[in-house]
């Protein structure tokens, strides 16, 4: 899809400058840096040790892109000594893309809880993509860019959102991610009106001519120019946006990593019910996903508290059954006492919000856990960077899990 730029504007005083965040607040601090010219997968590699997403590698430079320095780039199991990508990491030196099976259990506090805001500055741009149609008609999705100052390209990760929802609902995660080094963009879906909502057929298209326009701004005069690897693309949402996400990446090879944040398989609001337009993702479509997942959620709302309105994330369609039928390394994570819409900026959001009762939680705190864990995968997976396994199913998660603030399972070599 073709269309110009919205030229936006970065805001003022909305950087971020490596300073702590717990829960809302900010506090002063400096984290522990990227890996830029090391670690990044995918794509031409271009001096260091970046993996890759295609083919295996076994000791050779194979697979994701071209390797113009001297490292090792890939994508399927390595089991040469070297550097790897892609699928389990059996080899030394630095790895990218992988599950880090040969990596020393890191120790608890061994790197930064990337739950805190990254090292990086953040710059914020608006922009604006035309659909097809034409005229009034025509539409656009609109969307929030969160670029990291510094030296790219960086990792992309794309936050969907949830029925009803937008940008607005999720800005955090856009700093959040960014700040730790990955081109975030948070888009407005053109997802219809709550009387004839855009099927999930519909809002899978669109997300893959997103991730086309925004490849396309990566040219000499885009807003993306040597900022984002989309060899290395991190899709992510919310609700409806995590089950979208589950969708793409059940097509799309470009997609290397997904982060389901409490997903939903049904269709709320008229034509609900599974049909050709807004089909069954788990278990149906599961076995197409063949990249590394996390599942996080809650069970708080499995079940409705009023006959007037069913369940937010019932518990036959939550994240839960797609964890049990993923093919890929999974890890689920069941944040104790949230809520659906305790993983928004603002859980008391108006009439999408109205039929979620509140959890247990603490908001913030949720909100804290769900992007240190997109951080965290997006490190190992992406970047195989594999001290920050401690973060996902290592000591500093299960001393959450032993405070009683999570639950962790994994399956298939997680």
């Amino acid at each position: 899809t073709k269309g110009d730029e919205t030229k936006g504007d970065e805001t003022e005083g909305d950087e971020t400058k490596g300073d702590e965040t717990k829960g809302d607040e900010n506090k002063g601090g400096n984290g522990s840096g990227d890996n830029n010219g090391g670690n990044n997968g995918g794509g031409a590699n271009n001096g260091g040790n970046n993996g890759g997403n295609n083919g295996g590698n076994n000791g050779g430079n194979n697979g994701g892109g071209a390797n113009n320095g001297g490292g090792n780039s890939g994508g399927g199991a390595n089991n040469g000594g070297g550097n790897s990508g892609g699928g389990a990491n059996n080899g030394g030196g630095n790895k990218g893309g992988g599950t880090c099976s040969g990596a020393q259990a890191p120790a608890k506090g061994s790197v930064k809880d990337p739950g805190l805001t990254g090292p990086f500055t953040v710059a914020k741009k608006k922009a604006s993509m035309p659909l097809g149609g034409g005229g009034f008609f025509g539409g656009s999705i609109n969307m929030d860019i969160n670029i990291p100052a510094g030296t790219g390209p960086f990792p992309v990760v794309i936050v969907l959102h949830g029925f009803q929802l937008g940008p607005k609902d999720y800005a955090s995660y856009g700093t959040h991610l960014a700040s730790w080094g990955y081109v975030t963009v948070v888009p407005q879906l053109d997802a219809g009106n709550l009387l004839q909502p855009k099927t999930h057929v519909e809002l899978a298209k669109q997300v893959k001519g997103l991730m086309d326009w925004l490849q396309s701004k990566t040219n000499a005069q885009g807003t993306l120019q040597n900022k984002a690897d989309f060899n290395q693309i991190l899709l992510s949402g919310h609700s409806l946006g995590g089950k979208l996400s589950v969708l793409v990446a059940a097509s799309d090879k470009r997609v290397k990593a997904v982060v389901a944040i409490d997903p939903v398989d049904g269709s709320p609001g008229p034509g609900a019910g599974v049909s050709a337009g807004n089909p069954s993702v788990t278990p149906e479509l599961m076995p197409n996903v063949t990249v590394p997942m996390v599942l996080v959620g809650e069970t708080t709302n499995g079940k409705s508290s009023n006959p007037l309105f069913p369940a937010c994330a019932p518990a036959n369609e939550n994240f839960e059954q797609f964890f049990a039928h993923t093919v890929s390394p999974s890890l689920q994570v069941n944040i104790k006492g949230a809520s659906h819409m305790s993983f928004l900026d603002n859980p008391s959001c108006g009439f999408a919000c109205l039929a979620c009762p509140a959890g247990s939680d603490n908001p913030a705190q949720t909100r804290m856990r769900t992007q240190r864990l997109m951080v965290a995968f997006a490190k190992v997976y992406l970047q195989g960077e594999c001290d920050y396994l401690s973060w996902l199913t290592g000591a500093d998660a299960k001393a959450d899990e032993s405070a009683g603030a999570i639950t962790i399972a994994t399956k298939n070599g997680f």
